[in-house]
């Protein structure tokens, strides 16, 4: 009999431990939703209402994961913060400026898998100063691929993001472009990166110039798989 109250004892508790368990998550979760309606509250009016319910899609993606979901709620202010500066507008200058300022904070590029290629997920983040963009690139997957770095510098010009990237150590030869097209400061940026790859080594090397798509996203999805390398070329 002691063994049956003992484990009903110990059921009790497991239950009310997930029970209590639920009750912080749910709370934590009106919180960062209640954080999110403050912020879109915030965005120039002409904005809240394409901006606002993508902000809202984008946070329900992602409510169920709480650190995940309190590093979203944190990339919004950011945002948020840089928008307030120029609510309107009106000259091309200014929409650059305004380009420039949905491009800061933190992103993740996203490049799909191409040739032998491996699909690669980089952890970007983004600067800006008027129609100039500039940040730091770090892979994250393929796991054999993680610790690489580059930098890169460009231009917000009518509605795109150019820029040149570039290894930030010396030793390794990485570099080339990247061209975006700007939208929203929470939605999806698609585009394509032009890079040199060498092929092979010694005397019977060649050098290419791919052209491979990509995209940005406030969301960083899924774990890419490690996948495959291709011999003798560059992981970048």
């Amino acid at each position: 009999m002691s063994i049956l109250l003992g484990i009903g004892t110990v059921l009790v508790l497991a239950l009310l431990r997930a029970v209590a368990v639920d009750e912080v998550r749910g709370r934590i979760q009106r919180r960062l939703r209640a954080s999110v309606e403050a912020t879109i509250a915030s965005l120039p009016v002409e904005v809240q209402a394409e901006w606002g319910e993508e902000m809202r899609s984008d946070f329900e993606q992602v409510a169920s994961m709480p650190l995940t979901a309190l590093r979203f709620v944190v990339g919004l202010h950011e945002v948020a913060a840089a928008l307030a500066g120029d609510p309107t507008p009106t000259s091309v200058d200014a929409q650059a400026n305004r380009g420039g300022r949905a491009a800061s904070g933190t992103w993740w590029q996203h490049i799909p898998a191409h040739g032998s290629e491996p699909s690669k997920l980089d952890h970007v983040v983004c600067r800006y100063d008027g129609d100039e963009v500039s940040g730091t690139i770090r892979r994250v997957a393929p796991e054999q691929q993680t610790g690489m770095r580059w930098v890169f510098h460009g231009h917000v010009r009518r509605g795109m993001v150019f820029a040149a990237y570039f290894s930030n150590d010396p030793g390794y030869l990485s570099y080339g472009t990247i061209m975006l097209r700007v939208g929203g400061p929470m939605s999806k940026w698609t585009g394509f990166y032009n890079r040199l790859r060498v092929i092979g080594r010694g005397p019977g090397r060649r050098e290419e110039i791919d052209h491979v798509g990509l995209y940005w996203s406030r969301s960083r999805g899924v774990d890419l798989p490690a996948g495959p390398r291709s011999a003798g070329s560059q992981d970048d």
